[in-house]
């Protein structure tokens, strides 16, 4: 009769640890049902790791399986519900869904743990673009700018905003600015208001 050994908690969550790496590396490079596949493999051997559910769910949201990606950050919150960043990627997922209002509540509760979060600020002014309130947008794309003014999609954002509200002037250094550190959607929002001013 053969005897096997039990794997002990600690080798349990190294391994998962392990594989959470690996998934980590997929999602780095855009394969996402790799990604998937392995941050499964974590969760399996360690049903508590909070950062395997929020990337997987991140994997999930990449693909546009809004609804998976939002029950693995659901798990993440019910194992830590003072996590921000599960809080803000539940918030994108709502708004992939076009559930701007779930998504400001989202949003509004990574705030709330995290005053100085700026992707927070940049996704809740997106969520206001979406359902038209592109004031409520540019003041958060004020506050995302105020914490991090390197942010270029803010810049992108609020310029459309400004676009949208008739303000050319702003809307065009936004673009600008933002088109000078790389964003080429703002590279090109900067050329068609210049071409059709």
């Amino acid at each position: 009769k053969q005897v096997e050994a039990k794997i002990t908690d600690d080798e349990r969550i190294f391994e998962a640890r392990q594989w959470f790496d690996k998934g980590y590396q997929h999602s780095l490079n855009n394969e996402h049902d790799s990604a998937i596949e392995v941050y499964t493999k974590a969760i399996a051997l360690d049903p508590n790791n909070v950062k395997a559910y929020n990337n997987r769910g991140n994997a999930y949201g990449k693909k546009g399986q809004y609804d998976r990606a939002i029950e693995d950050y659901n798990k993440a919150i019910a194992l830590n519900p003072n996590l921000a960043f599960a809080y803000g990627n539940r918030g994108v997922a709502y708004a992939g869904k076009g559930q701007y209002d779930r998504a400001i509540e989202d949003y509004n509760k990574a705030i709330e743990i995290n005053p100085n979060n700026a992707d927070a600020y940049h996704n809740r002014g997106g969520a206001y673009y979406g359902k038209g309130q592109y004031d409520r947008a540019i003041e958060d794309h004020n506050k995302a700018i105020a914490i991090d003014p390197n942010g270029a999609d803010a810049y992108t954002k609020r310029g459309a905003s400004y676009f949208l509200l008739g303000n050319m002037g702003r809307a065009i250094s936004d673009f600008q600015k933002a088109c000078d550190m790389g964003n080429e959607d703002a590279c090109k929002a900067l050329q068609t208001v210049l071409e059709n001013r």
